[in-house]
């Protein structure tokens, strides 16, 4: 029996819109952060600034990059497909090179006149990948469970991108696939538009790139060390080693099986890898109130970096760690990394007290010579913040109040005098210190030593419009989740 799919590139509209509108996008994101630095009032580039416009450079050369990548794979003209895009590639890797040089000096001018130098002819090129230079020929229908492979060498056009368009046709498309580029989520969100149903499930990895979608927020979810490789249409299931990337036809040897849903029932598997998965949109948002409550927040220490292994290495292990706590007591969570301020989320549905000092023990066992650990007890609106304090130090006794908070260090200074003198109206024995999450340092404060015999410590996390709250701890309990050690260094 042949699978049905068809001999010749009906869903090339498809395509023609992805070739049209990609390039459209990129470039409009482009332009966008060069204007931003058109406005830029300051002569120098901020190093937050800089490292934002890092990202967003290298997301735009990297969705270049895919486009360019992708139309290789596609083209009926191999060699002038290949020819171009080492024209195209070379580009990308010139100004990838000419912002690595700028970031001594990141004079916004100067940043500016290259960025503009070099996008010009990269967009120009960009423009003149042609949907018509595809390859009019799909691969002819394969036999039922028969191996599928595409190698670039041997010129196959690619069973993977065929089968996927074929399929959104259908009723309902489920894709649990754990890598995707810019071209084919772009070509997803083409996809949706005329799918009844589709679901998208995606690796955390990818997160980041599914959030800059908003078409396809409600159908995309992440699944933590999500591997598989399956794509499943109302009739047919794919189930190959191919990434949604362009690498797969260019330069890859994939291989995979193209089924029957008789006879390959992917239905159980898809179903628990959805209902296990977070909503895409959780993700980059940190600290979290509803429905996922932040339990902990692990906040990097200077060991972090200094340490004989990759920051990298010990996030991972720290995820697999919590993933696997989460997991074992049955509870729908996951962990959202800050990378550039160093902390780390823990959000978790129903995390009763029994859950979270497991996981605080957990965590002070293994962790606490990485990171400070700050168990929470609540969230509230930042609104709330002062409000709560107040109720909070009211009982009286020695309090000090540790406020941790993103933003401008001015801005953080004038909010930790702000909590303090608040809260003394409350009790007036009540201390405050505030550090900055961006850089470490304190910025407001007396001196951090233990002068005040049986001090309790009070711990507000504040890094967007929602507070995260401790319970009180002793000097003790701060030694142990090194969050002594943080303030410490936070003043030297």
């Amino acid at each position: 029996m042949l699978l049905p799919i068809g001999t010749g590139p009906s869903n090339s509209s498809q395509l023609r819109e992805l070739f049209s509108e990609g390039p459209n996008e990129i470039e409009g994101q482009a332009n966008k952060f060069v204007e931003d630095l058109k406005k830029m009032k300051t002569r120098k580039v901020g190093q937050l600034d800089w490292e934002d416009l890092q990202k967003e450079v290298k997301v735009t050369l990297d969705s270049v990059e895919s486009i360019v990548r992708l139309h290789i794979g596609l083209a009926a003209d191999k060699e002038r497909a290949v020819q171009r895009g080492r024209e195209m590639l070379a580009l990308t890797r010139q100004l990838r090179w000419n912002f690595v040089t700028l970031q001594r000096s990141r004079l916004a001018a100067a940043l500016r006149k290259v960025l503009e130098a070099n996008f010009s002819p990269i967009f120009i090129l960009l423009r003149q990948l042609q949907v018509s230079a595809l390859a009019d020929r799909w691969p002819d229908s394969q036999s039922t469970a028969k191996m599928l492979h595409t190698i670039y060498t041997e010129g196959n056009t690619p069973l993977l991108l065929r089968f996927l368009l074929e399929s959104s046709a259908g009723d309902k498309l489920d894709v649990v696939t754990a890598y995707y580029d810019y071209a084919h989520v772009k070509l997803l969100e083409i996809l949706a538009q005329t799918c009844s149903s589709m679901r998208v499930i995606c690796n955390e990895a990818m997160s980041e790139r599914f959030n800059r979608f908003p078409s396809l927020h409600k159908m995309t979810r992440v699944r933590y060390n999500l591997h598989s490789r399956v794509i499943a249409g109302t009739d047919l299931a794919l189930v190959s080693s191919a990434d949604l990337r362009g690498e797969t036809y260019t330069s890859h040897l994939e291989a995979g099986m193209a089924v029957e849903r008789t006879h390959l029932d992917a239905n159980d598997f898809v179903e628990r890898a959805w209902s296990g998965g977070i909503p895409v949109t959780n993700f980059g948002v940190g600290l979290c109130q509803s429905p996922y409550q932040t339990s902990h927040i692990l906040i990097g220490l200077r060991s972090l970096k200094r340490s004989g292994s990759p920051a990298s290495e010990i996030y991972r292990d720290l995820f697999d760690a919590s993933y696997g706590a989460l997991s074992l007591n049955a509870l729908a969570g996951y962990v959202d990394l800050d990378r550039r301020r160093s902390v780390v989320y823990v959000n978790g549905m129903a995390v009763n007290e029994d859950i979270r000092t497991e996981l605080t023990n957990l965590y002070a066992s293994n962790y606490n010579q990485y990171f400070s650990i700050l168990p929470l007890q609540e969230v509230v609106l930042a609104s709330e913040r002062d409000g709560r304090a107040g109720e909070l130090v009211h009982n009286g006794g020695d309090i000090t109040l540790l406020y941790f908070s993103t933003g401008v260090e001015a801005d953080i200074k004038e909010k930790g005098k702000k909590i303090q003198y608040l809260a003394k109206l409350q009790n007036n024995s009540v201390r405050c210190v505030a550090i900055s999450l961006e850089s470490g340092k304190s910025v407001f404060g007396e001196k951090f030593t233990p002068k005040r015999r049986g001090e309790r410590y009070l711990c507000l996390v504040h890094p967007r419009e929602l507070v995260a709250v401790s319970p009180f701890m002793d000097t003790n309990e701060l030694r142990r989740l090194s969050i002594w050690r943080y303030v410490r260094e936070s003043m030297n």
